[in-house]
């Protein structure tokens, strides 16, 4: 391994162990990916998919721990996406908004609660939207 000879580690007995050189520099790698966002995942179904039932009263869901942001969300039974609003937009909207009537979401958020994602129904054709 080129760590050996740069730290200078080629006698036996070797300071680290082959397992703990490459648990390190796997983490190394790890860390760095997900600073620099480097891997973006669009098709593993565990990371991607979220179950969404019409009759569910609550439009937050649990994201998966190895998101970290959100591009695009739209549902299967839709071939537009939704639309990403803030809370904040959706507060000057309607402070209300969390109590709005149920419908086929049109909007979702990444900021109402961290590690969750929200949906809200798009109310554009009924309400004025800022």
């Amino acid at each position: 391994m080129e760590i050996r000879c740069r730290r200078r580690d080629t006698k036996p007995p070797c300071l680290w162990t082959e397992t703990e050189l490459i648990l390190y520099l796997n983490n190394s790698v790890n860390e760095a990916a997900e600073k620099a966002k480097l891997f973006l995942d669009s098709v593993t179904p565990a990371v991607c998919q979220i179950p969404i039932f019409a009759a569910d009263p609550d439009p937050d869901y649990l994201l998966d721990t190895r998101i970290l942001k959100i591009v695009s969300a739209k549902l299967s039974s839709q071939s537009r996406p939704l639309e990403r609003k803030k809370k904040a937009e959706l507060d000057r909207w309607n402070p209300n908004w969390r109590n709005v009537t149920p419908g086929n979401p049109g909007w979702f958020l990444t900021d109402f609660s961290e590690g969750y994602l929200t949906l809200h129904r798009s109310l554009m054709a009924t309400q004025p939207y800022p």
